[in-house]
């Protein structure tokens, strides 16, 4: 007999519940049926198969890799433009930019309440987790012009501090909305001339309209073309090599076809209880979802968790099992 797994939980850094579950099923599968044979179905985009990870079970299965997941990033749908847009926001009006020699100018009398600098914003691909943020523009250098007088006011300035931030760059990156305090602005003139010197990111996602949605979408049609292809791929692939069910674990929620379709369902406290979750977590288990309605059988870790997934899931009760994973 030859089948397929879920080997999300091989390529993990935490090898906690599932991934001994995992270990436990397989191993004392392989202990029945000496000669069973089981590939592990692993996505490269969540990288290899851990060795540390493989040492829990007693011999060394086959692996295939394929993308078959679903977006890993749901911004990649989105278009991008190179133009941050720079504006002004000035006492309450947003003001467009004069460009000249590479900055953003404003001419007009010195605000009274307020002065920002206002621009599209993305998050910076070099910044690392957790501290990724919306950046809007760099900051380098202000210069404010009353006549013959000039204040400059360089980039890493602190007084630059609300919808300011530094990221370990000369400037202050913007969040998209950078106030000036009014204190740098000269008083009792008529007309001040304000030139910004500024660096922007190499690209912007656009905001929601009918044009980038349409976009958006045309993109997720290809892309969900483009994985149904790889999945039927995958499955006449594991099929020549003899394979016959596809067991599902959690971390690779797919279907395979022509495939018997297996999974093991642990709970639904994301169901439950979603407020407990982030919206990834949500969205990866609502493809769990979908693959325990798809199922040829489901395999509920604990009586309770089946009759969640008859009630919550509306999963047959025919389709589901309750099978224990601490029995010897």
């Amino acid at each position: 007999m030859h089948i397929a797994f879920d080997g999300g939980c091989f390529q993990q850094g935490i090898l906690g519940g599932i991934y001994q579950v995992a270990c436990g099923f397989l191993n004392a599968a392989k202990a029945y049926l000496p000669d069973l044979e089981v590939t592990l179905v692993c996505d490269p985009r969540s990288g290899l198969a851990r060795s540390v990870a493989l040492d829990g079970l007693t011999w060394r299965p086959r692996i295939a890799y394929a993308e078959v997941m679903g977006l890993v990033d749901e911004s990649a749908l989105w278009p991008y433009t190179t133009d941050p847009n720079v504006r002004f926001w000035v006492d309450g009006e947003m003001l467009p930019a004069i460009f000249e020699g590479g900055m953003a100018r404003y001419e007009g009398p010195p605000p009274k309440r307020s002065f920002a600098i206002i621009s599209r914003t993305s998050l910076n691909p070099e910044d690392a987790e957790p501290r990724r943020r919306q950046h809007g523009v760099q900051i380098d250098k202000i210069s404010i012009k009353e006549g013959r007088r000039s204040t400059f006011v360089e980039g890493q300035d602190r007084r630059l501090s609300t919808g300011f931030f530094a990221s370990g760059n000369p400037g202050r990156w913007t969040d998209g909305a950078g106030f000036v305090p009014l204190s740098l602005f000269p008083p009792k003139v008529a007309s001040i001339i304000v030139d910004v010197a500024y660096t922007p990111l190499q690209k912007y996602h656009m905001g929601r309209g009918t044009a980038a949605n349409a976009v958006v979408e045309a993109r997720r049609r290809r892309n969900d073309f483009a994985r149904a292809l790889t999945l039927s791929a995958l499955g006449d692939r594991l099929r020549e090599e003899g394979c016959d069910a596809y067991f599902v674990n959690h971390f690779t929620p797919i279907n395979i076809p022509g495939l018997v379709n297996v999974a093991w369902a642990y709970d639904l406290i994301p169901v439950i209880f979603p407020h407990y979750f982030h919206a990834d977590a949500q969205a990866n288990f609502q493809e769990n979802l979908g693959v325990f309605a798809m199922a040829d059988r489901v395999y509920a870790i604990s009586e309770c968790t089946r009759r969640d997934l008859i009630s919550r899931g509306s999963i047959p009760e025919s389709c589901v099992l309750t099978a224990g994973i601490a029995a010897a």
